[in-house]
């Protein structure tokens, strides 16, 4: 199955989110986290179908991996979404004076970082292989969490051979 075959599934017309139930039939062996962060969210959007249309998903071997941020921060990406983790990471220039609310207006969010120094949820990469040429982790979802990884890096706030999980495709 291809990532352009999301566009046949059932889904609610309201708001683009493919239905879970008929994803799950056609890709059970799929992680709920990854179907709900990716397929289900982005299943209909034109962007991720141009750039993950002909990615088959039907073959993905999904596994939960615990990650250095040193080996996490330099993912690749989309081009076009470069620009926000960048953003994101400049909150941290608050840090001094915001101390960990400055990641994340949502609390559970800040504190969770604060206690544990890493995401609440996993993001979720492929195998770099699988939508470019170069060997590496491409970031599919989780701009937002990897740009709060690299602000938290370069201020030097987790160490680089901290543990973070990723869920990752190949």
């Amino acid at each position: 199955m291809k990532f352009r075959d999301l566009l046949d599934l059932p889904y609610n017309e309201k708001n683009g989110i493919i239905e879970l139930e008929a994803i799950l039939e056609v890709l059970p062996n799929t992680p709920l986290e990854v179907v709900k962060q990716v397929y289900q969210d982005h299943g209909r959007n034109g962007e991720h179908q141009k750039e993950y249309g002909e990615l088959d998903i039907g073959s993905l071997a999904w596994e939960k991996k615990r990650i250095t941020a040193a080996d996490i921060q330099p993912c690749f990406m989309l081009s076009r979404f470069s620009e926000w983790p960048y953003r994101v990471s400049q909150r941290l220039d608050q840090f001094e004076k915001m101390g960990w609310r400055c990641i994340d207006v949502r609390e559970n969010v800040w504190r969770h970082w604060e206690e544990h120094q890493t995401w609440v949820m996993e993001p979720v990469f492929v195998h770099r292989g699988l939508v470019g040429t170069e060997e590496g982790m491409h970031l599919v979802e989780g701009h937002t969490r990897v740009g709060v990884l690299r602000g938290l890096l370069s201020r030097s706030l987790i160490s680089a051979s901290s543990f973070h999980g990723v869920w990752y495709g190949a």
